[in-house]
């Protein structure tokens, strides 16, 4: 315990606020995968082929404008854009709340918020990693990329549970209103983070390169432990 408050990474305002943001919101994207899900198969009268259209769509999408959303992300102010993206995507989910709850959506309502949501979701993910540089020294770098992607696994694992309590209690809407909420608080403590204004183009180069590079290495890894996969 001593040794995590000691730690730089503990005494950071700006990262805390950014784990706290991201992991709220990665337990409330789970609630909606949860909801969707559910909602998908009752519109749909339990037909599998409606529910992989609609995540057929939004992969498709992902990968698309991933290849645009990276080269953009890497030019306009990274915090802008989540702040951005992070409240567009909650009012996406105000809209399908609304729906679920007026008893109007249809299969053809989810396509499209769908194809909606997965537009602008590429943006966010390739830009949620990459700010942490400008947000913490070097020093603690990886530790804190492992922390962000620890806190957000172990949502992942609760997300499930809570998800189907909240359901079986008061109902689907409830995880969309929920998960719109927390992509709100998500932009809120994205505001709060201080983001360091690195006056030298060099260094920025740097520090993305370095992150990049340890993501690299780690994908290598991972890749050359896969059957037939040579490292």
């Amino acid at each position: 315990m001593a040794m995590i408050e000691s730690s730089p990474l503990w005494k950071n305002r700006s990262f805390i606020l950014y784990l706290v943001g991201q992991s709220i919101s990665a337990l409330g994207d789970d609630f909606y995968l949860i909801a969707f899900m559910w909602l998908a198969m009752e519109i749909s009268g339990g037909r599998g082929i409606a529910v992989g259209g609609i995540f057929s769509i939004y992969m498709l999408n992902e990968v698309v404008f991933g290849f645009i959303a990276g080269p953009i992300a890497d030019r306009i102010n990274k915090k802008r854009l989540l702040i951005f993206v992070d409240v567009i995507r909650g009012l996406f989910v105000v809209i399908l709340f609304m729906l679920v709850r007026r008893g109007m959506a249809t299969i053809t309502q989810l396509y499209v918020i769908t194809f909606c949501f997965s537009l602008v979701s590429p943006f966010f993910h390739r830009t949620e990693f990459t700010i942490i540089p400008f947000i913490l020294d070097a020093k603690v770098l990886l530790r804190g990329n492992g922390t962000l992607a620890g806190f957000r696994r172990l949502m992942q694992v609760i997300a499930p549970a809570i998800g189907g309590v909240v359901i079986a209690l008061i109902g689907i809407e409830s995880c969309f209103l929920i998960d719109s909420i927390t992509f709100f608080i998500s932009s809120v403590c994205i505001a709060g983070v201080a983001v360091k204004q690195v006056q030298q183009k060099k260094e920025v180069l740097t520090l993305e390169a370095r992150y990049c590079h340890c993501c690299l290495c780690s994908l290598r890894r991972e890749m050359s432990g896969l059957p037939g996969m040579v490292s």
